[in-house]
């Protein structure tokens, strides 16, 4: 599965990082990963990295469906890093589903996220280093 995730509950921050093809399987897996691992809640930071997204073949329909699964509350912020037009619109889907109070913020780099996020440090960017399917830089 090109998904991979880490979790930092001390520091209330979740990490995640899609690469390769991704497909619906995928998107709804790593969603219910999420919830069943405590990833949602009020509070709580998200990064998602989609920088190595190579390909999505991902139905709006399922986009819609893992915002419901991760339905969080109130001061829940996530934070999708791109540089594909074609990822930024399926984040765009996601975030017009709406279905919860989390705040959602689409960048270019991982820098801007974590600063939107208000993660201090280097704890995030050193999760995000751990999991595979890093992007290559051009």
């Amino acid at each position: 599965m090109p998904v991979a995730y880490a979790i930092d509950p001390e520091h209330r921050l979740a990490v995640a990082r899609l690469h390769g093809v991704v497909e619906d399987r995928d998107v709804v897996a790593l969603a219910r990963a999420l919830a069943a691992a405590g990833a949602n809640g009020p509070g709580l930071a998200q990064l998602f990295d989609l920088r190595g997204v190579t390909r999505a073949v991902v139905a709006p329909r399922v986009i819609e469906a893992a915002g419901r699964l991760g339905g969080c509350g109130p001061g829940t912020r996530r934070a999708f890093v791109t540089a594909s037009t074609v990822v930024y619109g399926l984040v765009r889907t996601y975030q017009n589903c709406g279905e919860d109070d989390a705040e959602c913020g689409i960048f270019a780099r991982v820098e801007e996220a974590l600063s939107w996020l208000g993660v201090v440090g280097t704890r995030a960017a050193a999760l995000l280093e751990r999991l595979p399917g890093a992007a290559q830089p051009a």
